[in-house]
């Protein structure tokens, strides 16, 4: 079955994504269990083929290799848990990176407001903006959602080696045999974990953060004291026990940026804009694309999580609290890809 599937042509043959990347999740599962490392190069180039051939720029999906005809949450799902997967087999931090941006902007915008999960247009293909295609997938993607999330609780943090390890930034307890740890954060609106320890180490080397390539400077505090940090693979590590009621807290930069377009199909000449993981975008009423102003000034509203352009005339929001609006998916639009302008 792998030697079948590594012989395909998935473009030529526009195969659908969902089972690509399920295929993907069996190579990995195989490579893992045989030790083969070939196989985990053979997936990293099938899903970097997806990224290009095939992933929305809001990090869905095309349903089938050249056929945008719109999104699947199945197929979505599949695409977190390769990239969390290949981080784990690789360590290679752009793989969480994408992760981050997979669940946020994927994941999460297409839940809905009942829980189920829905399916979209496929933006930058289909134009700047992002447009619902059915407000929910109610015999098959509502299922599938319900275990992206789950894989999403479940990647959330690993014990390895002695060291916690947080790819991801949820509030929770974290409950170990060797440790217990409470973790607080605003992520992704703000680049800021707090972690306090419940019980005294037994045998742990401390904590690692996961440290994205958009955060700016770092710094890492223990009961309100500076403390020195190694950076590596993409991690702030603090290499030391927590006693019983200390507090760590992790704190980067986080600031709006402007970032290229993926997929070799997107319209030419747009770019996108992110804050952290969050792609952000601008509500549009009457399906009349809007421009940025030349070198625009765009500063983010932590209090409202938005940000504002050119002092406040515009203001462009993420995409991945929809399940809390209240919407109409016949006249849901808004614009995620941004003209380039020459000053």
């Amino acid at each position: 079955m792998i030697d079948r599937f590594l012989e395909m042509d998935l473009v030529s043959i526009k195969a659908q994504t969902h089972a690509v990347l399920t295929g993907l999740r069996g190579l990995l599962r195989y490579a893992k269990a045989t030790g083969r490392q070939d196989l985990v190069a053979e997936a990293e180039k099938r899903f970097a083929l997806y990224l290009t051939e095939a992933s929305t720029e809001n990090h869905m999906n095309f349903n089938w290799f050249g056929r945008p005809t719109h999104t699947e949450p199945c197929a979505i799902v599949d695409a977190f848990m390769v990239a969390v997967q290949l981080w784990q087999m690789t360590g290679k931090s752009e793989y969480i990176e994408e992760a981050h941006k997979i669940y946020y902007n994927g994941i999460c915008h297409a839940q809905r407001a009942n829980g189920g999960f829905g399916l979209e247009e496929c933006a930058g293909s289909q134009g700047v903006f992002l447009k619902m295609k059915a407000p929910e997938a109610w015999w098959c993607c509502t299922m599938r959602g319900s275990e992206g999330l789950t894989r999403a609780a479940e990647y959330s943090f690993m014990h390895k080696d002695g060291m916690l390890v947080l790819p991801f930034f949820y509030n929770g307890l974290i409950q170990f045999e060797q440790a217990d740890y409470e973790i607080k954060t605003a992520y992704p609106y703000e680049g800021k974990v707090i972690v306090r320890s419940m019980k005294k180490s037994k045998s742990s080397k401390g904590i690692s953060f996961f440290k994205p390539s958009w955060a700016g400077k770092f710094e890492l505090t223990l009961n309100g004291k500076p403390q020195a940090a190694l950076e590596k693979d993409g991690f702030a590590v603090y290499e030391n026990p927590l006693e019983a009621g200390d507090t760590l807290i992790y704190i980067f930069e986080q600031k709006p940026y402007f970032a290229p377009t993926h997929n070799k199909h997107t319209i030419v000449g747009f770019q996108k804009i992110y804050y952290g993981p969050l792609l952000l975008a601008a509500d549009i009423e009457n399906s009349k694309p809007l421009a940025l102003p030349v070198n625009p000034s765009i500063q983010w509203d932590a209090e409202k999580c938005r940000t504002g352009v050119n002092g406040r005339k515009m203001f462009l929001q993420p995409i991945n609290d929809i399940a809390d609006w209240n919407y109409s998916p016949e006249s849901y639009c808004r614009q995620i890809l941004w003209e380039k302008t020459v000053p």
